[in-house]
């Protein structure tokens, strides 16, 4: 388990609030090699019958043969492909662990990475892809679920959900030595005032509490950027790290600002009183109480934005208020929700509005029933302090660089730009495995390879000892 505050309050509490990725636990479907060799066969006819694959993914789930990891890896590959909004990929049968891909499918396994990018690229702002991008490959391949986490956070900037996802992705990769340097590079890039403040909170409280003096001195210096960041707030203060007070929404945005949502031309906002009106389908959310992360003892609003398009369903949610443990349900219930379609000159028309999500109040805990008292002690049980995390992971820092060379057809044209470009920095700081992860035009790529293997750096560090690490450094080129 990736350390995180939240396990370190209750790994329960976060994946009540939905901050986690789950699914149900789904058997492998009883099928016989020969019927499965059938079913395989069917689809030579049939590639869209999206059932057939469904029960071949069930049956090769929990299969040892890197024979049938291929082609259970093969279906994925083509799902994505063709239906990257299926439902299937919320259920077990579509998640993948690194038992799932070993070194014999690393071709594969690009291929599905490949996949899920080219569809993220194409669709940005389709919520449901991202998603299902994350799910089926946040066990395996980094770079994609940052990827996508901050895909999610550019959709639904609202939702805290993306925010501690993305921000315990980090903290767990901060303690590896391949991707510490890709987690502090993004660290010391972005301008996520919630994902930074988070992440330098749990870092500090795990390192004060672990008695890991670099980590808690990591996490310190990202707090300091978080407070520059927001200078009125006092929420990323050290002294305010251990607290466990509920953040509210306000507090993940620089001056309590939240953004508006970003509404298309040609959207027709409408009264919420005349929307509501309209409602065909309006479960309430639920909120389930747990430690150190309690519900409202009182009947409580989340105020959302809403977007409805022209068949009557939610396209689009943005929360107005409300705090973390609040929003995300109140904002899963509300994408189901349904309309009826709005008409405009005769025509359906897509429509703007706010919306209430009402939460029934919790009792207080004196208060509660006899069997919900019956399970405090497995509560506290499940609170108890973790073993000391691992100290972190401090990146390679480049100490002697080699200006790379202009080519002159790059001159020529005037081209400005840069490469960027993947590398491990082994225990004596020198760069290995120097790769290009982003080209440059007119033969640039192979000048910044031939500089950066020239470079010297000074190498990640972790518990005093240099250790080997992966970075990545952006090699600049401008014609003036």
């Amino acid at each position: 388990m990736i350390y995180s505050r939240w396990n370190f309050c209750n790994v329960i509490a976060a994946c009540a609030l939905g901050l986690c990725l789950r699914a149900p636990l789904a058997a492998a479907e009883k099928l016989t090699p020969a019927e499965a060799a059938k079913v395989e066969q069917s689809l030579e006819s049939n590639p869209d019958d999206l059932q057939a694959r469904t029960r071949l993914l069930s049956y090769y789930q929990n299969v040892n043969d890197d024979g049938q990891r291929k082609k259970r890896l093969g279906h994925l590959i083509w799902l994505v492909k063709h239906d990257p909004e299926s439902a299937l990929f919320v259920k077990e049968v579509t998640r993948l662990t690194p038992d799932d891909v070993p070194a014999a499918l690393q071709g594969e396994k690009s291929a599905l990475i490949a996949a899920w990018r080219e569809q993220m690229k194409n669709r940005p702002d389709d919520e449901p892809v991202f998603e299902h991008a994350l799910r089926n490959l946040n066990q395996i391949d980094y770079d994609t679920s940052v990827e996508s986490l901050k895909g999610l956070r550019r959709i639904e900037p609202t939702n805290p959900r993306w925010v501690f996802m993305l921000a315990t992705l980090y903290e767990g990769a901060v303690t590896k030595s391949d991707l510490a340097g890709k987690a502090q590079t993004d660290l010391a890039d972005t301008k996520d005032l919630a994902v930074l403040g988070i992440t330098a909170q749990d870092l500090y409280y795990m390192g004060k509490t672990g008695n890991a003096a670099p980590l808690a001195e990591y996490g310190e210096s990202l707090l300091k950027r978080a407070h520059d960041m927001d200078p009125l707030s006092t929420r990323w203060l050290p002294a305010n790290a251990a607290k466990t007070s509920i953040l509210q929404e306000k507090d993940m945005w620089a001056y309590g600002k939240v953004p508006p949502m970003t509404v298309p031309p040609g959207v027709v906002r409408v009264a919420p009183a005349a929307e509501a009106a309209k409602r065909l389908k309006h479960d309430q959310p639920v909120c389930t109480p747990v430690p150190t992360i309690p519900c409202p003892e009182t009947r409580f609003t989340v105020r959302l934005e809403v977007l409805i398009g022209k068949d009557g369903r939610v396209r689009k949610v943005h929360a107005l208020n409300g705090a973390v443990n609040t929003i995300p349900a109140a904002m899963d219930v509300a994408r189901n929700w349904t309309y009826k379609p709005t008409v405009v000159n005769g025509k359906p028309v897509e429509v703007a509005t706010q919306v209430d999500a009402i939460f029934d109040g919790v009792k207080p805990a004196s208060a509660a029933s006899g069997k919900a008292k019956s399970a405090a002690p497995k509560i506290a049980a499940a609170a108890a302090p973790p073993p000391a995390p691992p100290s972190p992971i401090i990146a390679p820092v480049p100490i002697t660089k080699v200006e790379a060379s202009f080519t002159p057809e790059a001159r020529q044209a005037g081209y400005n730009g840069s490469v960027l470009v993947t590398l491990t920095v082994d225990e004596k700081g020198t760069p290995q495995n120097v790769k290009v992860a982003e080209a440059a035009p007119y033969g640039l790529s192979e000048k910044a390879l031939d500089a950066v293997r020239q470079w010297k750096f000074k190498p990640a560090m972790q518990d005093g000892k240099p250790i080997a690490s992966q970075a990545r450094v952006r090699v600049q080129f401008k014609s003036q």
